[in-house]
């Protein structure tokens, strides 16, 4: 009889440690498939973005003036847009978040925004909100002293960026706008230099 208790008392020790290992097998096999379609999702978000010729990845040209340029910033990135806009004797570049394509997989963090000026030293320009904004609201009519909540802010001239130095607008601290003379300006072109990275080149 207690060699018979013995074994039953070893096998039921078995049999936990076999419960044990089926458990653990059936969470790991559901990590993978919880995995299997994340990938799946992010994967047909990805071919979303590509086959979306209206948002384009990074690089792109800001050259036409009041004309909004919608964009991605790089695969599982920011959709943002961008827009020179006309003022007397100067022009300004704003920009802008939205709702995008990788938002119900998750972005990147917060990207780090450079400003290089021909071939200067890039300055970096500081993030000032990430708040999305309507997909149009940079192609809302915009005058000096009514610039989107959540776009970017900071005003600095092209002698002041030469100089790295850069003053702050007064009014609406929830945007920044990247200000510049217009008839120094050749073209615009935003770039990623690397992962959650962005240079704005200014050409003159």
């Amino acid at each position: 009889m207690t060699l018979l208790a013995v074994a039953c008392g070893q096998l039921k020790k078995e049999n936990e440690q076999i419960k044990k290992e089926n458990e653990r097998i059936r969470e790991e096999m559901k990590k993978i498939k919880d995995y299997k379609e994340k990938m799946t999702t992010q994967m047909f978000a990805f071919l979303g973005v590509i086959n979306n010729h209206t948002h384009p990845i990074l690089p792109v040209t800001v050259s036409r003036r009041d004309d909004v340029v919608h964009f991605y910033t790089e695969l599982g990135g920011h959709h943002m847009s961008a827009v020179l806009m006309t003022r007397p004797y100067e022009a300004v570049l704003l920009l802008a978040f939205h709702e995008g394509k990788f938002d119900r997989i998750g972005t990147l963090g917060s990207p780090k925004f450079f400003m290089l000026l021909d071939s200067g030293d890039a300055k970096h320009v500081p993030i000032r909100s990430r708040k999305k904004l309507a997909h149009d609201a940079l192609g809302l009519p915009l005058v000096q002293h009514s610039i989107p909540q959540g776009s970017y802010k900071g005003q600095a001239s092209l002698r002041e960026i030469s100089q790295h130095r850069s003053r702050r607008i007064p009014y609406d601290e929830e945007s920044i706008c990247l200000q510049v003379s217009l008839n120094s300006i050749r073209l615009i072109s935003i770039v990623l230099t690397s992962p959650n990275e962005v240079t704005i080149v200014i050409l003159k």
